[in-house]
């Protein structure tokens, strides 16, 4: 409701602007009263975890147009490669442009790029730099605007390998550029539109970071759907609006065949692509208000509202067909899925009675000779073995997961303010304490002999523990090695931590992550408890391993910085 709010608000400026016709000073007047709570509601709009980005970016340009009276306006990002990808295109009146045939002047982008601040062009034929450019003259502009969007690090921190970077003062990487121009003859921009053009362009910086931040939290990098944590938030929600409007709903659970043989056989690089095949081909035969998910390794999850048995066998079958008829590089190679199903209400009308019968049905499926669709009937309870011993653990509570995410952006504000880095690392542990309720967190870091070594740890009370502190070793290890995050709930039920350190320490649930920057893992972010009841919660996975990458660059980034200051004094 407060979303269409803002979005109403944003319709009734343009209304304003659009009779605005003569420049009439009691309309500017209002105008000037107006686009401040525009600005209000946008900043509230993004402290919403479900952000409409799309819709906000094209708000966003909208209103550039308008205050500006300019003809065309783009919102421009930078790929992984550096090049340009326009993401909205816009014109006078809210009109909606073809990127590739309304093109925008890279000159003026680039000249804005190299001063690095707003390029304010009110007579481009007057600029001798810019008024022969083929850009300016083929599309016969008079005036531009342009303000480069920069995502703020910390002062004397690099940002990524490869990305446009500041090379001294205040640092910050360019994601993209808030571009308007205009070819109407006596047109021109003014200083007057400076300081809101500015506001507009830290909006939408701010709205494409914290959606890359809740994308980072919610989806699985590999596959691009959802992740597990997030596909239990979406089960509750729709198993809640079934219960609530009499609707049915399915669940169908999908496990690629011998997938284990296909990494031995053709290596964890073709089993990767295998993956992110299996999620395209979920995307393309699935309906758009179904939700695919990848439930974890080779496991995958799809929830059809509103859709009885009969429609989600179809779905199922569907998905089957496309997945064996796929062709596979190499072309010897043969994929092939499982897939079990249960609906609500008619096998169980409780959300683990669902999630439990799909994989009991994928269980007999698998069992039955693979590449097949089962539907759960009851007989399948007496003798099918739940696959995921962790399902149900997840709770998909609302309050927890946006809690978790705004430690996240908190934390990452702290690395990216200029506070001292081992203040933000101290922070970064009592968060980690804080929301996996731990009783212990700390940072490991490996030696140059891939030794680990504790450089920080603390306790629930916010005090310092004496580096020589114990904690379990072989789990730290472990993830150190594989790179693979580990999450136990009761350690005295894994065979694999029954060692003597573990004994002594009496620890019930343990997570531990690595901490990763680029292509190497530097070290491990650790939590332990030794409560009995175990309060961590798979759930929580995303949000550690998000904050270990933030700690790992933080980290790598003062290591650098420290490389260059030597190598200054060196000279």
């Amino acid at each position: 409701m407060e979303d269409e709010k803002f979005f109403e608000m944003i319709d009734n400026l343009r209304h304003i602007l659009e009779e605005d016709e003569t420049k009439d000073p009691q309309i500017r007047d209002h105008y000037k009263h107006c686009k401040w709570p525009i600005l209000y509601k946008i900043s509230n709009l993004l402290s919403s975890v479900t952000l409409d980005l799309p819709r906000i970016l094209e708000a966003i340009v909208d209103i550039a147009i308008e205050i500006t009276n300019a003809s065309r306006g783009f919102l421009i990002l930078f790929n992984d490669e550096g090049e340009y990808e326009v993401h909205v295109a816009r014109g006078a009146g809210n009109v909606s442009l073809d990127p590739s045939t309304f093109q925008f002047s890279e000159t003026v982008v680039q000249k804005a790029l190299e001063k690095k601040e707003v390029l304010l062009l009110p007579h481009i034929a007057e600029d001798l730099s810019l008024s022969d450019a083929s850009s300016v003259v083929d599309l016969s502009l008079t005036s531009a605007l342009c303000i480069p969007l920069i995502q703020r690090t910390q002062a004397g921190i690099y940002s990524k390998e490869g990305r446009r970077k500041f090379e001294d003062g205040e640092l910050g990487e360019i994601i993209g550029v808030l571009y308007v121009d205009s070819s109407k003859k006596g047109q021109t921009f003014g200083n007057e539109d400076i300081n809101f053009f500015k506001t507009l362009a830290n909006q939408a910086t701010a709205a494409i970071i914290q959606t890359r931040l809740y994308l980072e939290a919610t989806t699985d990098p590999l596959s691009t759907l959802y992740n597990r944590r997030q596909f239990e938030i979406t089960l509750r929600e729709t198993h809640r609006r079934s219960e609530s409007n009499n609707l049915p709903f399915s669940l169908i659970m999908l496990d690629i065949d011998h997938f284990k043989k296909i990494n031995d056989t053709y290596g964890h690089d073709v089993g990767d692509r295998v993956i992110h095949g299996i999620a395209q081909i979920l995307k393309k035969n699935v309906r758009s208000g179904d939700i695919c998910a990848r439930y974890g390794g080779e496991e995958f999850s799809i929830i059809l509202p509103n859709t009885p048995t009969e429609g989600a066998m179809v779905i199922g079958e569907k998905i089957r067909k496309a997945v064996e008829s796929t062709l596979w590089d190499p072309s010897e190679m043969k994929v092939t899925a499982s897939l079990g199903i249960s609906s609500y209400p008619v096998h169980g009308t409780e959300l683990d009675q669902i999630v439990k019968r799909a994989d009991q049905a994928l269980y007999i499926s698998k069992e039955g000779g693979r590449n097949q669709v089962t539907l759960w009937s009851p007989e399948m309870a007496s003798y099918a073995k739940r696959s995921d011993k962790l399902a149900g653990l997840i709770t998909g509570d609302y309050a927890r997961d946006y809690r978790n995410i705004t430690m996240l952006l908190d934390t990452i504000f702290a690395i990216n303010s200029t506070m001292d880095l081992d203040e933000v690392l101290r922070q970064a542990v009592d968060k980690v304490i804080e929301a996996l309720e731990a009783d212990r967190s700390a940072l490991m870091i490996a030696d140059d002999q891939g030794n680990l070594q504790t450089t920080l740890c603390r306790d629930r009370e916010g005090k310092n523990l004496e580096l020589e502190t114990r904690f379990s070793k072989s789990i730290p290890q472990k993830v150190l090695l594989t790179g693979e995050s580990i999450f136990i709930l009761d350690t005295q039920d894994e065979e694999i931590l029954s060692t003597q350190s573990m004994a002594e320490l009496d620890l019930r649930a343990i997570m531990c992550v690595p901490l990763q920057v680029r292509d190497r893992i530097i070290g491990v972010l650790y939590a332990d408890s030794r409560q009995k009841a175990g309060s961590f919660n798979e759930s929580d996975l995303p949000f550690l391993e998000a904050l270990a990458r933030q700690i790992g660059l933080a980290i790598e980034n003062a290591r650098l910085m420290a490389k260059l200051k030597l190598q200054g004094e060196s000279k």
